[in-house]
């Protein structure tokens, strides 16, 4: 092709591309001609200009098109002085109808203010015509405000989100405010609605006053009819009305206080953990067994406690340890089972995922083997990578030795993740909880028994490890292998956790020579100081018949709140103490149902928090109807910041 042809080719496409990528463009995004000193064609010039202002928060300029006109140029100021204007975006002419009139959106405006605008034009000569008159435009808006109990609604906001709370048929208002200078028009049928009501239990009443002056308000009602128990949520919606852009939503959350029971065929069920998914949805996993026969089963449930979906596995020779949801709601669960390589070796490790439907990934099935040993699989968690840390311990006979193993989000293994912890000769190690803090170090902690290799916990020398190691499996030995031990007479479980603002935080049972136990938590920073001064410790000495000091302390774990507040939930053979500990360790009473607190039928074993605040407990039930010899898992939620309740926590 001749360089002419070339030329001429890209002209004609520039001609026929311009009008499809380029129509209307704002100042800031390009160069626009701003100066007002060029002359323009004497007598050639946009005319009847116009404004009108949207109650959307914008001001719309239009004119009567100019059929030689290639683009037009629009000026704004904030005076009539013609030399304080300046361009603030073109529009670009594709093609010319006498009837259809350009038209230029400002969004930029301020209510009651006046701007004045006009418009000139580039022709198709490549010369620009006379400004149109200046056209002054007072803006008057109204502002919409929505509040509840006199707090502010935003619109889709998280951190405005209302979290109400019900026990019956309840009644919430919301206020529609005009705090503007024009009246506010609401058009919409209806003006409020809603999305996500399941099952109904939502009911609108309307506004009766849809016309709204300036300084008034008008107000609507969402009345809420559970239809079942558990948590709801909904997203209320003000229609358009041409005040914004798109829909003011909101979202309105509801809860009845739900108590839940798993129980197969009057069997022994035990639990072995609740988790929260990104979705909302808990996820159960437990087993259940007879004098016959023993499975294990995932239960996954939606907000308002309906079941999704269930898996049972009938294989009495898996024994699941623990499970993890992760942030693509994900179940990857870990057990063992004896002989799964060969009739030879004892107990070794598997992992299976399942996706929130509950599909398995079958090349997520893993299986492992230390050289024979026994190996037990005991924690497992995910870090802000959706990398899955499998942590457990497995025994040559003589010693003890913790394993690590490092899977990515696909399946594969980290190979150079080559980690283990060596136990004493002769002594016992066991991981009970791993953590990861900002940069993706992981924490271990456990408990550690120089004296036996069958049990760790008894024993007056028995103590806490915690450790710490980089994103490649390298530990840090110098700041991080610490040992708390010596000042209690047996340490049991503890857990470890980990926040920006409170650092490490470790918590665990202890028990002293008379065989009352105590909860104890520990701060440090990602150094590994100790911050002594922020510790806690709590007691539960319980008299049983005949004067017996018996402690009803079983375990412990912390959680967080959106405010980085730290909570410690103390679990019982008979209810549960929570309490909150605040940054400074300072510790206040934190809402707990009597129902909770004092309920003897369950031992209390899992705490869990949702996003919306919703505290999940889990346990099992310790007395089974007469004549029968099991037990039941119990699931129970409750919102802990329902003012209205009285009960608080002593």
């Amino acid at each position: 092709m001749s360089l002419i042809k070339k030329i001429l080719t890209k002209r004609i496409l520039l001609i026929f591309l311009l009008p499809v990528f380029f129509q209307c463009e704002k100042y800031g995004s390009f160069d626009l001609i701003s100066d007002l000193s060029l002359d323009g064609v004497r007598g050639v010039k946009v005319v009847d200009i116009e404004s009108y202002l949207n109650l959307s928060g914008s001001v719309t300029i239009k004119w009567r098109p100019l059929s030689y006109a290639l683009e037009y140029i629009v000026y704004k100021s904030d005076t009539s002085d013609d030399l304080s204007f300046s361009a603030i975006g073109k529009l670009y002419q594709n093609s010319y109808s006498p009837d259809v009139y350009p038209e230029f959106s400002d969004e930029e405006i301020e209510s009651g203010k006046t701007y004045f605008y006009k418009i000139r034009a580039l022709l198709k000569s490549g010369k620009f015509s006379d400004f149109s008159k200046t056209l002054a435009h007072e803006t008057k808006l109204p502002q919409f405000t929505l509040t509840y109990n006199d707090q502010e609604i935003k619109n889709e906001s998280v951190n405005y989100l209302t979290r109400i709370n019900f026990g019956e048929e309840t009644a919430v208002s919301f206020k529609i405010l005009n705090r503007g200078v024009a009246e506010l028009i609401l058009s919409s049928n209806p003006v409020i609605d809603t999305t996500g009501d399941v099952d109904g239990s939502f009911t609108i009443i309307n506004p009766v006053i849809n016309v709204i002056k300036e300084g008034e308000e008008t107000e609507f009602s969402v009345i809420y009819s559970p239809k079942s128990d558990g948590e709801k949520f909904v997203t209320v919606f003000i229609k358009n009305n041409d005040l914004f852009k798109k829909d003011f939503k909101f979202y309105l959350c509801s809860t009845s206080y739900y108590d839940k029971t798993i129980d197969y065929n009057e069997n022994s069920d035990d639990l072995i953990g609740i988790k929260i998914g990104e979705d909302n949805s808990p996820v159960v996993v437990g087993f259940s067994k007879s004098d016959n026969y023993s499975n294990w089963f995932i239960k996954k449930y939606d907000a308002s406690g309906d079941e999704l979906w269930e898996k049972v596995f009938d294989n009495p020779y898996e024994v699941v340890e623990t499970f993890l949801v992760d942030k693509y709601n994900n179940i990857v669960v870990v057990g063992r089972t004896e002989g799964l390589f060969s009739a030879v070796s004892k107990n070794d490790v598997w992992l299976r995922k399942f996706n929130g439907a509950g599909v398995e990934n079958r090349f997520w099935y893993k299986k492992y083997d230390f050289n024979n040993n026994d190996d037990y699989p005991l924690v497992i968690k995910t870090d802000s990578a959706n990398n899955v840390y499998a942590v457990g311990r497995t025994n040559d006979g003589k010693r003890d030795k913790i394993f690590i193993k490092k899977i990515n989000s696909k399946g594969y293994e980290d190979k150079e993740y080559q980690t283990s912890i060596l136990g004493v000769d002769n002594g016992s190690i066991s991981p009970n909880s791993i953590t990861f803090d900002d940069e993706n170090n992981l924490y271990i902690a456990g408990v550690e028994n120089p004296d036996t290799a069958t049990d760790c916990y008894n024993s007056a020398n028995s103590g806490w490890f915690v450790k710490k190691f980089d994103p490649t499996g390298v530990e840090n030995t110098s700041d991080w292998d610490k040992t708390i031990s010596g000042e209690f007479q047996n340490y049991r479980s503890c857990a470890i956790s980990y926040n920006s603002l409170m650092g490490i935080v470790l918590t665990g049972v202890v028990e002293d020579d008379e065989s009352n136990k105590k909860v104890v938590v520990k701060r440090y920073n990602t150094n590994g100081l100790e911050n002594i001064e922020i510790g806690f410790e709590f007691g539960d000495n319980g008299l049983a018949a005949g004067g017996e000091i018996k402690s009803t302390i079983t375990g412990a774990d912390t959680i967080f709140t959106d405010k980085s507040e730290l909570i410690l939930a103390v679990f019982k053979k008979g209810g549960i103490t929570i309490k909150k500990i605040n940054n400074d360790g300072s510790t206040a009473d934190f809402y707990t149902p009597v129902s909770f607190r004092e309920d003897l039928s369950v031992e209390t074993k899992f705490i869990e928090k949702d996003r919306f605040g919703i505290i999940y407990i889990a346990g099992i039930s310790i007395d089974s109807p007469a004549g029968r010899d099991d037990s039941d898992i119990r699931i129970k939620s409750f919102y802990p910041e329902d003012k209205s309740k009285t009960d608080l926590a002593p």
